[in-house]
């Protein structure tokens, strides 16, 4: 479902800050991103539905792992409830039916211990789902606002940012990507090389736990402007901009990747790209102008 609008009297962590026209990303873009937990839940709700069930409400639990985007739900034990059968029993029936349909579910079901559900997303859909924010155009920064950009309690969120700029800069320069900073939009390669061949099929080449942390963050913050998880934005622009430094400093671009992997130097700014967005859309919930250049 797309994201709904937001009501431009929302409260702000940083109080006494209006929020600005909508920056970054237009929210007209940003309605075609999705929430992985709420793409989850509606694909749950009409596979049931599918299978004579009535889905009734579908709480997900978002799992902080090092591999993969996977959330964890007892929908299982729910269903047992009603359905007079053991958890363990639905929650392997729910997982068998999840194989017969694999060709066209972005997910991948499995019953655990305890009769509750996990269900991973697919790295082909997981890169799709990256590719998507980097639709449209972005912000070029805002100038002759340096004071009220620099609040202290936003200034890592503000580097962070300033450090993404010049890396895509630095890409464009070297020839590695193509990218319109005066509209901070990427242009090519379209679409990014986010995935690897391998025997068993496609795999996201970001597989660094730093690039897997990054990307992490990135689905806490779709889930978070969708509505349907909470987070106070400030804090959750820091821990981005926290993972997206380290993801920097573990994560080489020049050098023998961008000679030996140019695909990976290709995915890794297309990353950067995607995480600059994501700080825009957060920076516009606080309400302070992004900055290019500290």
């Amino acid at each position: 479902m797309p994201l709904k609008d937001r009501a431009l009297s929302r409260e702000h962590p940083i109080q006494g800050i209006k929020q600005y026209a909508l920056f970054g990303i237009s929210i007209q873009s940003f309605r075609q991103l999705h929430s992985i937990q709420q793409e989850l839940q509606q694909y749950l709700s009409v596979f049931l539905i599918q299978n004579a069930i009535a889905p009734g409400r579908i709480a997900l639990y978002r799992l902080d792992r090092r591999s993969g985007i996977a959330y964890r739900s007892a929908l299982s034990l729910e269903l047992a409830a009603r359905e007079g059968e053991s958890a363990d029993a639905i929650a392997r029936k729910l997982c068998a039916r999840f194989v017969e349909n694999a060709d066209n579910c972005p997910f991948i079901g499995r019953a655990i211990e305890g009769g509750l559900l996990e269900f991973q997303l697919r790295d082909r859909n997981l890169a799709e789902w990256l590719q998507k924010w980097l639709e449209g155009e972005g912000e070029r920064g805002r100038e002759g606002e340096g004071e009220r950009g620099l609040i202290a309690s936003v200034f890592p969120v503000q580097y962070a940012r300033a450090r993404c700029c010049s890396l895509l800069r630095s890409g464009h320069r070297d020839k590695i990507i193509e990218f319109e900073a005066s509209k901070g939009r990427w242009l090519h390669p379209q679409p990014i090389p986010w995935l690897t061949s391998a025997e068993n099929g496609a795999t996201l080449s970001l597989q660094h736990p730093a690039e897997q942390q990054l990307i992490w963050r990135l689905t806490e913050v779709a889930d978070v402007l969708a509505g349907v998880s909470n987070a106070n934005c400030l804090k959750l622009a820091l821990s981005l901009s926290e993972a997206l430094l380290e993801c920097d400093r573990a994560c080489r671009i020049w050098g023998e990747v961008k000679r030996d992997a140019p695909d990976l130097a290709i995915a890794r700014l297309g990353l950067l790209a995607a995480t600059r967005t994501a700080i825009d859309c957060l920076l516009n919930e606080i309400g302070i102008p992004p900055l290019t250049e500290l």
